[in-house]
């Protein structure tokens, strides 16, 4: 039966608002290692990148990084983690070019990074999507221990905690 217009079917995947979203990436020097000719860091990079993008317009996305510009034998490794993009409504040029110009290098200070999370995202009303991507382990010489540092966490209302592993 022909009952009119052009005969192509669209489809889309519609996201409704999601609050804010939290990005934390994992730069490590551990993330250089290679799975199926690629770095754990290029596929970590083009996941965080593909979320962006799919996110609705208005959605406020910040995003932290850690290991990401200092050797692991250089002092301050172990708190290299920085805020690079605060929450703010996201600019999907501006975050893809963020993310282009890092590379990964150094120490992993996992649990530090958690609790500069904290810090970031303790204020507003809305619910926050945190994204971990990383490859695993604390592999600074403090005594912070992430998964205290992630329990922590469950003092922030409406957070939503998600962790993507790469080959742990």
């Amino acid at each position: 039966l022909r009952s009119g217009g052009s005969g192509t079917l669209v489809t889309a995947n519609a996201l409704s608002a999601v609050g804010r979203v939290y990005l934390i990436l994992d730069a490590s020097g551990s993330m250089l290692e290679q799975r199926d000719g690629r770095s754990k860091f290029d596929v970590a990079r083009e996941s965080a990148a593909a979320l962006v993008a799919a996110l609705p317009e208005g959605t406020e996305v910040a995003l932290r990084v850690y290991g990401h510009t200092k050797r692991s034998i250089e002092p301050g490794a172990e708190e290299d983690s920085a805020l690079l993009l605060p929450f703010g409504k996201h600019d999907r040029l501006a975050f893809r070019r963020t993310l282009d110009g890092l590379r990964a290098r150094g120490r992993t200070p996992l649990a530090f990074s958690l609790q500069q999370a904290k810090q970031d995202i303790a204020y507003g009303n809305q619910t926050t999507t945190l994204v971990l991507l990383t490859d695993g382990g604390e592999h600074a010489q403090s005594k912070l221990v992430p998964a205290r540092a992630a329990e922590q966490l469950r003092t922030i209302p409406k957070l939503n905690l998600h962790v993507i592993g790469f080959d742990i």
